[in-house]
């Protein structure tokens, strides 16, 4: 057993640590979907709370991430690496967490809108491919599972885009709706489509990873 082979044991914190980030990401989804659903009738100023806890506690493990890299010389995979995955991971409960404070500020009711219950539902199923990848990497090289996940992250960032695309067409030209309601709706989507976009992002970090210890 070679030296670095014999010190790489000692830093799969890192795994945790990224698993553990990603498990908050999921939770943010998971938020989001509760209200967009608001099967409790709790109100969208409930679940915004609730996810601004969630997205504080992603922030403080992303500092503790970047405390571990700082603390230690080698690392189970490259360091910018585990870095784009943080911080792609950190974008998308940012994106949500952002597109849910709108809502709450201009009183928009997302159980009212289908463009908001689709992206929300995109995104969690991104969280779900996001979750198992993720897990993958703890045991390169991988195998079919990750690129059939990876896959997968590409296709719902497609569907997002479409939804988004469609959306903006009906904003536009199709509903009848004040010039402020466009403005407002139109945020809130460019950001639930943004956070997508991150969830692709940490599909291409993993396949970058994959690739590299192939």
């Amino acid at each position: 057993m070679g030296l670095k082979a014999w010190l790489i044991p000692q830093e799969k914190q890192f795994f945790d640590l990224l698993e553990k980030q990603m498990s908050i990401v999921k939770e943010g989804t998971a938020v989001l979907r509760k209200m967009v659903e608001d099967r409790e009738r709790m109100g969208p100023a409930h679940y915004q709370q609730r996810l601004e806890e969630v997205e504080h506690r992603g922030d403080n493990l992303v500092h503790e991430i970047y405390h571990a890299l700082n603390q230690t010389f080698i690392t189970p995979i490259d360091r910018e690496d585990i870095i784009a995955l943080t911080s792609a991971m950190d974008d998308v409960l940012d994106h949500i967490n952002d597109a849910t404070r709108r809502m709450v500020i201009y009183g928009v009711d997302p159980r009212q809108d289908e463009v908001i219950r689709r992206l929300s539902r995109i995104l969690c199923d991104s969280a779900e491919d996001m979750t198992r990848a993720l897990r993958t990497i703890r045991h390169l090289p991988a195998g079919e599972e990750t690129d059939r996940h990876i896959r997968h992250l590409h296709q719902l960032e497609n569907d997002a885009d479409d939804v988004h695309l469609d959306a903006l067409g009906g904003l536009f030209n199709g509903k009848r709706l004040d010039p402020v309601t466009v403005m407002k709706l139109k945020e809130i989507y460019d950001m639930l489509e943004a956070a997508t976009d991150m969830c692709e992002d940490v599909a291409n970090v993993i396949g970058d990873i994959v690739v590299k210890h192939a």
